[in-house]
């Protein structure tokens, strides 16, 4: 109970009555009838006043003072163009590899050396099958086109080829001359026989005119009967010579005929030989000289150059020693012509305040933005559809949650979203290009690479502490909780 002395303080305060202070007195009777007994301060008094002020101006200023609706990306630096691969044409075994990633490569700089063991061939028997090819190839030209055979270059072979050319030029003289020998015989024996019907003829005409004369004479018995039977049978004679010389003419023009196609037969068959040996040497010429150039390239291809400047991405484990199949990647290189891009992944509950144009701030992971800076950057693109984060985040994410694996989605490309993070959800992929480097305290020669690990902040948008609150509040009390 409070003591009766503190009471009566208590009232003689109260009626402003002034009286010696007894408070240190009161203390050592009691700390509360102290407390009670001293005057409540000024600042006291205001507190709550104070409280209940600063609530509502934070309030208020949570209804009205925006602040950004930022979204945070999580991807890569990329490149617009696709990168160069390196790779033998051949099966070869590397000697060795003369550059490193992240190395700076010029134009036809030499990237990697293979042994040549596997690249070799025969160049002599090559050499040697298109020399005779080629040699072969104009002696037939010659042939064929009945020119003097002049060789265009000199070769092991080309004393051979002219004698060979001399040797079928003498032949076909000769066996032409023959033919040409036979058909003027021919001719002239047409010729003879043509003669001989054309005076057996007139005299079998003259030898009817005097038959018919004898004839006549003989019906007026002027003439004697043996001079008739004389004239008949010179008539006859005659008629049968006309008809022999027909038959010997015909004959000799059908020899003739024959002996003329026959000279243009072997005519024919010495320049078809001609032209069939001519077509095979120059496909034979043809196929060695693409042998030698694949051999040659194949010699020069064991230097591995590059095609057009950039930088070295990736080196495959290729020790010297190891043997390369053709077509295995070796080396990829990112040209200078490429634009960096960056490729970033956003959470699909912000992609609807997301538009192409807007404004995103880049931080690369490699450092820190406080220190280090960031680059500027528009987005330029955003994909139409989502897709979920790639297998393994989504197995780590679904096992720390208990939720079991669910079918995987085809064709659902992987995300940029950092490994270390538990990854749930759909998203949604962006392309930002980069305007501006803020970069301090960095390398002097340091610029994105591609391969390079990136977060984006998006600024989509303005809103209030109070809404954002009311966001997170409000679903729990309007979602469904039961289905009546």
């Amino acid at each position: 109970m409070i003591p009766a002395q503190a009471v009566k303080a208590a009232e003689l305060r109260s009626k402003k009555i002034v009286e010696v202070d007894s408070g240190p007195l009161l203390e050592y009777q009691s700390p509360t009838a102290s407390l009670l007994a001293h005057p409540v301060s000024a600042p006291a008094r205001n507190v709550i006043p104070a409280i209940a002020i600063f609530l509502t101006i934070s309030i208020i200023l949570m209804c009205v003072v925006p602040i950004n609706r930022v979204t945070e990306g999580y991807g890569e630096v990329i490149a617009d163009k696709d990168v160069d691969l390196i790779q033998p044409l051949q099966s070869g075994i590397v000697k060795s590899i003369l550059v490193k990633p992240g190395q700076h490569v010029e134009k036809g700089q030499a990237l990697a050396e293979l042994d040549p063991t596997f690249a070799q061939s025969d160049l002599g028997s090559l050499q040697a099958q298109y020399d005779s090819a080629q040699t072969a190839m104009e002696r037939y030209q010659a042939e064929v086109s009945n020119k003097p055979y002049v060789p265009t270059r000199h070769t092991s072979y080309t004393a051979g080829s002219l004698l060979q050319y001399q040797s079928d030029i003498a032949q076909f003289k000769s066996t032409m001359s023959s033919y040409d020998t036979k058909v003027k015989g021919l001719q002239a024996e047409v010729t003879g026989s043509q003669t001989d019907l054309a005076q057996y003829t007139k005299e079998a005409a003259i030898s009817d005119q005097v038959l018919d004369k004898r004839s006549q004479l003989y019906k007026l018995n002027v003439g004697s009967e043996l001079d008739l039977l004389s004239a008949q049978s010179q008539a006859d004679e005659l008629h049968r010579e006309v008809q022999s010389t027909q038959s010997t003419l015909a004959s000799a023009q059908q020899d003739l005929s024959s002996m003329i196609a026959e000279e243009e037969a072997y005519k024919q068959s010495f320049y078809s030989q001609a032209s069939a040996s001519l077509a095979s040497n120059q496909a034979t010429e043809e196929d060695a000289g693409s042998q030698m150039a694949k051999d040659l390239l194949l010699r020069q291809i064991v230097v591995m150059r590059a095609d057009q400047p950039g930088y070295v991405l990736t080196i495959a484990a290729a020790p010297a020693g190891s043997v390369l199949q053709s077509g295995d990647q070796l080396i990829t290189i990112q040209p200078d012509s490429s634009k960096i891009v960056v490729q970033l992944d956003f959470p699909a509950e912000m992609a609807g305040y997301m538009q192409v144009g807007q404004k995103v701030g880049v931080k690369f992971l490699a450092y820190n933005y406080t220190t280090h800076g960031l680059a500027f950057g528009t987005l330029t693109s955003i994909t139409a559809s989502s897709f979920l984060a790639n297998a393994s985040q989504t197995a780590a994410a679904n096992a720390t949650q208990g939720i079991t694996a669910g079918p995987a989605i085809p064709s659902a490309p992987e995300t940029s979203l950092p490994t270390t993070d538990v990854v749930t959800g759909l998203f949604y992929r962006g392309l930002v290009t980069i305007n501006k480097l803020e970069m301090r305290n960095v390398p002097s020669d340091f610029k994105p690479e591609p391969g390079m690990a990136v977060t984006a902040d998006d600024v989509v948008g303005t809103r209030t502490p109070m809404s954002l609150m009311l966001e997170r509040i409000v679903p729990s009390f309007s979602e469904f909780g039961h289905v009546p």
